[in-house]
């Protein structure tokens, strides 16, 4: 009895030890090319505000800006819905497989992507995003 008792504590702290690192690691700051696995996933069209850019050097472009900015995972509750007074984008990323929908804004980010958990808030730890650089950047391949 003792030794099934042993196998069954061990299973457990395992288990447990499992969960308490990936919840660590959910919730420790992330840069975000890493986030949206920028060097794993072979994105081929990018979608601004509802206007299609299949350029591969402006992707990579708007790539080396994203990954300037950390993000840290925000509760649910901390999120304000209300951004109608906040400068943002909307992005969407197409490639192998994969389709990640974005809302960046200044000092927040609200991800949804085919290969991560659902709709997770991210708050930019390194911000606030430059929204003028966005603006130039989507002005010069959106006629």
């Amino acid at each position: 009895m003792k030794r099934s008792h042993l196998i069954i504590l061990t299973v457990i702290i395992i288990l447990l030890a499992g969960f308490i690192t990936k919840w660590t690691m959910d919730r420790s700051e992330k840069n975000l090319a890493d986030l949206l696995r920028l060097d794993k996933i072979n994105y081929e069209v990018l979608d601004i505000d509802h206007n299609r850019i299949d350029n591969q050097q402006a992707i990579n472009q708007l790539f080396t800006f994203l990954a300037k900015y950390d993000v840290k995972k925000m509760k649910n509750r901390d999120w304000d819905s209300n951004v109608s007074g906040l400068r943002g984008f909307s992005l969407h990323l197409y490639g192998d497989d994969e389709i990640v929908i974005m809302s960046l804004f200044e000092d927040r980010i609200h991800i949804n992507s085919s290969f991560g958990p659902g709709f997770p808030y991210y708050h930019v730890m390194n911000g606030p995003v430059d929204m003028d650089w966005l603006r130039d950047f989507y002005e010069g391949f959106v006629q």
